[in-house]
């Protein structure tokens, strides 16, 4: 299988089993797939490896034998595992119950270094630098408690720390650029400000004039790619931190 039609693949894949389950965490992973996929990933590809988390286990696989996909190893864990996001050599996996840090400098043999506990509930995670930031979300999932944004010290890999907790209302994906922290909650986009991780400052609260639903961001450099639902927007973020939309596809 060319690696073109291995994607096409993948994305049909993530599609169809969103339509099975009418989980808005279904729809916005489809948009994972590269290093630079959402928050929402539960697939990513980096150099020639992809990496899936299903049920409890990260899987590995190859792609270049042959132009196919082989299943190289497994890394089991003790949660629902939900979200992946590539970070240097390392990849963080968002669970029902805490954030987990893994090696995968050996592609086919991930390691797991150390796990952040939280309590049970919905779990997207990005990081930047030294800081990660996970949002929490019991709306809409199986699990009660509260909702909020977690900043965490990952200087140290093998001794993750909480910084500071911010109460947030039903927040979905995440993505972070050098200045502003953008959270998908409450039906529109927050802009923070996260030169301070341990006082983030709310700027701005970004709503669609159509009214959709924000479920992930994909930042893509020069604009960010939005997940809703009802379609895909692109949008700029200015350097002042106000966002505008430059195009988008909606789904009739």
């Amino acid at each position: 299988m060319k690696r073109g039609t291995l994607y096409s693949f993948l994305i049909i894949a993530m599609i169809a089993f969103g339509c099975e389950n009418g989980d808005a965490n279904a729809e916005a992973s489809i948009t994972g797939g590269t290093g630079t996929g959402g928050s929402l990933a539960s697939f990513l590809v980096t150099g020639d490896n992809l990496y899936v988390v299903t049920g409890s286990d990260l899987k590995s696989f190859n792609l270049t034998d042959g132009d196919g996909i082989e299943h190289r190893g497994t890394l089991t864990l003790d949660s629902f595992l939900e979200t992946l996001f590539l970070y240097e050599s390392r990849l963080l996996i968002g669970s029902n119950d805490a954030v987990y840090f893994v090696d995968i400098n050996d592609p086919d043999s991930p390691r797991l270094i150390s796990e952040y506990q939280h309590f049970t509930s919905c779990d997207p995670v990005v990081a930047r630098g030294n800081i990660a930031y996970s949002t929490l979300r019991t709306t809409g999932c199986r699990w009660a408690g509260q909702e909020l944004l977690d900043v965490i010290d990952i200087s140290d890999l093998n001794n993750p720390r909480t910084i500071a907790s911010y109460g947030v209302n039903t927040p979905y994906g995440l993505t972070v650029t050098q200045d502003y922290l953008l959270v998908c909650e409450n039906g529109g986009i927050s802009v923070i400000n996260n030169s301070d991780p341990a006082n983030l400052q709310w700027l701005e609260r970004f709503t669609f004039e159509s009214g959709a639903v924000p479920f992930d961001i994909i930042n893509t450099g020069d604009v960010m790619i939005v997940t809703t639902d009802s379609g895909i927007f692109n949008i700029e973020l200015s350097e002042n931190g106000t966002l505008t939309v430059l195009g988008e596809i909606t789904a009739d």
